[in-house]
C-alpha cells in the first residue's frame, strides 16, 4: 500500500483569522507612511514574518496515510500517530488550536487519551483510506451526519 496525502480544508472563517493580523500591519504602515514617520523596520520585518509563517501553515498542512502511521503537518508543527492506536473518529465543530484550517473538523482518538484534531478536504476518501487500513476502526457515529 502507499501512503496517499491529503491537504487541509480551509474555511474563509479561518482564513480571516489568519488574515487579520497581516492587516493590521499592512494599516500600521501605510498610517506611518502618512503621518511622515517612514517605515518602521520592526513593522516591516514583522509583516515579512507573518506573511511567511501563515503562507507555510495554509501551504503545508496536510495528512498523509502511510502503511503504519498518520503523519500530521502544519507549518512548523509535525507529528505522526501510529495507525494501530487509532480507536475511533467523530466529527467535531471545536474551536482548539490545531493543525486544521476549516471548522468542520476529525476528532481522532488514539492511545490513551490521545486526540488529534485535523480536517482533511477529501473527507470520505480519507475515512475510505483509514477504514481500509485499519478494520477495526469505530465510525458508527460519522454515519448519522
Amino acid at each position: 500500500m502507499s501512503a496517499t496525502r491529503f491537504r487541509s480544508r480551509i474555511d474563509a472563517v479561518i482564513g480571516l483569522v489568519l488574515l487579520s493580523p497581516i492587516c493590521v500591519m499592512v494599516y500600521l504602515l501605510i498610517a506611518g507612511r502618512r503621518d511622515g514617520v517612514g517605515t518602521p523596520t520592526l513593522v516591516v520585518v514583522s509583516l515579512a514574518a507573518v506573511v511567511a509563517l501563515f503562507g507555510w501553515i495554509v501551504l503545508d498542512t496536510s495528512y498523509e496515510v502511510t502503511e503504519r502511521d498518520l503523519l500530521v503537518r502544519s507549518g512548523p508543527q509535525r507529528f505522526r500517530v501510529p495507525l494501530a492506536t487509532i480507536r475511533r473518529v467523530r466529527r467535531s465543530h471545536t474551536l482548539l488550536a490545531a493543525p486544521a484550517l476549516s471548522l468542520r473538523r476529525l476528532e481522532i482518538d488514539h492511545g490513551s487519551g490521545g486526540l488529534a484534531v485535523i480536517s482533511p478536504d477529501r473527507e470520505h476518501e480519507f475515512l475510505a483510506v483509514l477504514r481500509e487500513r485499519i478494520p477495526s476502526i469505530d465510525l458508527t457515529s460519522l454515519a448519522h451526519a
